[in-house]
């Protein structure tokens, strides 16, 4: 009786044992960093025992999105808040899940519309000039178009201080945001401008212009150092 009950807690024990290597397994799932600037790029991690899929709550490119291969890793540059589960699987197994949250500094908004009565408008392109003196001591990081743009592109100048009687441009449309500007100062003149649109003409009266097409510049937002 004795050695019966032996095999069998040696049974129970080795069954136990099977059962947990053939479970599966999240050995690691990080994200690095997970608070940035947007636009910052950000290192994905992933190792696993298992069928692992990988879920994004907003599309980014190089970011994964669907069955991935362990061990593995992707980079990607976020500019909104986002969530990424890492959903590891087995037959006859109960699933295992890990998720990792991507936050975003808003940073400082600095806005200025072509809409303004101020506008100018010669050959071919209407433009605003939007002169900032706030949020002292801040750079630029990225700039993009507020949503509700309904023109297809448009150009932001801004003078170069380290180069004397220089500009630096960037095109920017609806869906594509520009770093071009990263690193001057938010203080000073926004020129802003479009083309114009067919059936548009600097004759006669000013083109109406949209009032929610906006500039955004982010401010450094520090970062650095935070987990």
């Amino acid at each position: 009786m004795r050695n019966s009950t032996v095999r069998l807690i040696v049974s129970i024990t080795v069954l136990t044992a099977l059962a947990t290597a053939c479970s599966p397994k999240i050995s690691n799932f990080e994200a690095k960093p997970r608070h940035i600037c947007p636009g910052d790029e950000v290192e994905l991690i992933w190792e696993f025992t298992g069928n692992g899929a990988i879920t994004p709550t907003v599309e980014v490119a190089g970011a994964p999105n669907g069955s991935v291969k362990s061990p593995g890793s992707a980079k990607f540059r976020p500019t909104k808040p986002m969530s990424i589960v890492l959903h590891v699987k087995r037959s006859l197994r109960a699933p295992k899940k890990a998720q990792q949250d991507i936050e975003i500094e808003p940073g400082t908004e600095v806005s200025a519309s072509i809409a303004d009565p101020t506008a100018k408008c010669e050959n071919g392109v209407v433009s605003s000039t939007k002169h900032v003196n706030s949020f002292g001591g801040l750079t630029i990081t990225m700039i993009g178009v507020g949503d509700g743009n309904k023109r297809a592109s448009l150009d932001v100048t801004r003078d170069d201080p380290n180069n004397a009687g220089a500009t630096v441009t960037a095109h920017v449309t609806p869906d594509q945001t520009s770093r071009a500007l990263a690193g001057l100062p938010i203080n000073g003149d926004w020129v802003i401008s479009s083309p114009l649109l067919p059936g548009e003409t600097c004759d006669g009266p000013k083109p109406v212009l949209p009032n929610n097409l906006i500039v955004r510049a982010y401010a450094q937002c520090n970062s650095e150092g935070q987990p």
